[in-house]
């Protein structure tokens, strides 16, 4: 076999074949109904037992194009005489023999044909054929456009977002999704942000070596380790009240109080974070006497 090379589009050499055509095309045009997730283009729904409607609509096709106008269309389904249910598909065909090149068919107790080089079936919807003549337990199989990662900030998100749209915020390094009502962070991560006694208490306090915070993914982590300055005394039981030593800046801050615990010495702590960004101790069995560390970490869901 001698072995040879193609390549086009050229002066002398075009893509002069729905084969060609196709090969070059659809590895950028994956199969799927032009319009966003969640539009009835192209549905497919039960008429009876006898039939099935797909509505007007347009999808791409193994690269090619297919457009279905003054919808919906009507195909009949086969009676079942196999004494069992059957499976049967409503597909979009492809077969650059057939005129139009692209078409719509129910295939009866059949399997898709998938061949890169001939026939592919793009499917739409699947369901039960009963022997009785019902039609029953219909799922969609629509492939929807995609739609690309759209740059933007966290302040000048895209406008009229379509529902799985993807968009990256260039001021937070997050990934977020239009849900169809709201954008949903899916990929973000602070790093380590040091932190330091800030709260309506802060002056009663210091760190002891580093305390931080992380909110990765829908998830924050605050490790504290702070002492007690001597000038300010004990935070004893009685100060109902606690110690606020820090203040979360507003991304890190929780939707609801969250608790977690810590020690001293031998000693617990309550940690309280707070919705308004206060970071409060309160001690549990023993005062936190002046010079006296504190270390504790806790993990909340934000968003």
């Amino acid at each position: 076999m001698v072995a040879t090379e193609f390549a086009a589009p050229f002066a002398a050499s075009k893509i002069a074949t729905a084969l060609q055509f196709r090969k070059r095309n659809r590895p950028g045009l994956p199969d799927a109904v032009d319009t966003a997730y969640g539009s009835a283009d192209l549905k497919v729904s039960a008429v009876g037992g006898t039939a099935i409607n797909i509505n007007s609509g347009r999808a791409t096709v193994q690269a090619a194009l297919y457009e279905l106008s003054g919808g919906p269309l009507n195909l009949p389904v086969p009676a079942n005489n196999t004494g069992s249910v059957r499976t049967d598909f409503a597909v979009l065909t492809y077969d650059d023999s057939h005129d139009p090149g692209v078409y719509a068919r129910v295939l009866p107790g059949l399997a898709l044909t998938q061949n890169e080089a001939g026939v592919w079936d793009f499917p739409l919807a699947t369901w039960q054929k009963t022997a009785a003549g019902a039609i029953q337990n219909m799922v969609d199989l629509r492939a929807f456009r995609g739609s690309p990662v759209v740059p933007c900030t966290s302040t000048a998100r895209p406008r009229n977002p379509t529902r799985g749209m993807l968009a990256y915020e260039a001021d937070t390094d997050r990934v977020i999704k239009w849900t169809g009502t709201e954008w949903e962070v899916l990929n973000e991560d602070t790093g380590w942000v040091t932190i330091t006694p800030n709260g309506a208490n802060a002056v009663a306090w210091t760190n002891n070596v580093v305390s931080r915070v992380r909110r990765k993914n829908g998830r924050v982590h605050l490790r504290i380790a702070v002492t007690r300055l001597s000038a300010y005394g004990d935070l004893n039981l009685s100060d109902a009240d606690g110690s606020v030593v820090f203040t979360l800046a507003a991304e890190f801050r929780p939707t609801v109080e969250e608790i977690g615990f810590g020690f001293h010495s031998r000693s617990p702590v309550c940690v309280r974070a707070e919705r308004g960004g206060g970071v409060r101790l309160f001690p549990i069995t023993d005062p936190i006497t002046k010079g006296r560390t504190v270390q504790a970490s806790m993990s909340w869901l934000v968003g």
